[in-house]
């Protein structure tokens, strides 16, 4: 099993490349990403930084 920030940052990517997320879209803030995925903030800030490296 994946940890989950993984799997956030992977469903993350998918949206970028499916285009639902063009440059210049704001994301979701850390605040909404831990009520989507009912997840902490440590785990979104993790997914993020698995995106964003």
């Amino acid at each position: 099993m994946i940890p989950k920030y993984e799997a956030i940052a992977a469903d993350i990517r998918r949206t970028i490349e499916d285009g639902a997320l063009k440059p210049g879209d704001k994301l979701p803030t850390v605040v909404e990403f831990c009520k989507l995925y009912n997840v902490s903030k440590i785990t979104v800030k993790r997914a993020i930084e698995q995106i964003t490296e």
